[in-house]
């Protein structure tokens, strides 16, 4: 796993949705399938036939991208295969589940962060221990120093891309 939990991400699952994930960036609207890429840092299923079936198919659908992770897979199905199986899926914001590729812009929000964009186990750990420093950092800080909202992970790093202000 290539994730770390700072916070319950539940709680920013809307619940009618049948699915949500994480993604690499955020547009916008988390109800907007398209352009979203979902990753697999976070990801929400609420178990149901609907949501059953949607996994086998998926899964099946793998033999038609032989060369390509889960993911990809997901991403190049998800239009058709959300109308198909009636699911709802949801793009939770970076702003609650961050990554490399777009971390949050507020410590105070950040529940997950996922080492997403980021090529080699080495370069991937370097990266999460910083955030975890980072975090460590911010939860030794006295409250009214948090209120200030002045904190903010570090934004360079192997595969930390910049924060967008």
């Amino acid at each position: 796993m290539d994730v770390l939990w700072f916070r319950n991400p539940l709680r920013h699952i809307a619940i009618t949705s049948d699915f949500a994930f994480a993604s690499d960036f955020f547009f916008g609207d988390e109800d907007q399938i398209e352009p979203s890429a979902p990753n697999g840092g976070f990801m929400y299923v609420k178990s149901s036939n609907k949501t059953i079936e949607f996994f086998k198919n998926w899964q099946d659908q793998r033999v038609n991208y032989p060369d390509k992770h889960d993911q990809d897979v997901l991403n190049n199905i998800k239009v058709e295969f959300s109308k198909k199986f009636q699911v709802k899926m949801q793009f939770v914001n970076t702003l609650y589940t961050a990554g490399f590729c777009e971390m949050s812009k507020d410590i105070s929000k950040v529940c997950t962060v996922h080492a997403n964009c980021c090529v080699g186990l080495q370069a991937k750990l370097l990266d999460l221990r910083s955030i975890l420093d980072d975090w460590k950092a911010y939860k030794s800080i006295p409250p009214w120093a948090k209120e200030k909202g002045t904190f903010r992970f570090r934004d360079h790093g192997i595969c930390i891309h910049p924060i967008k202000k």
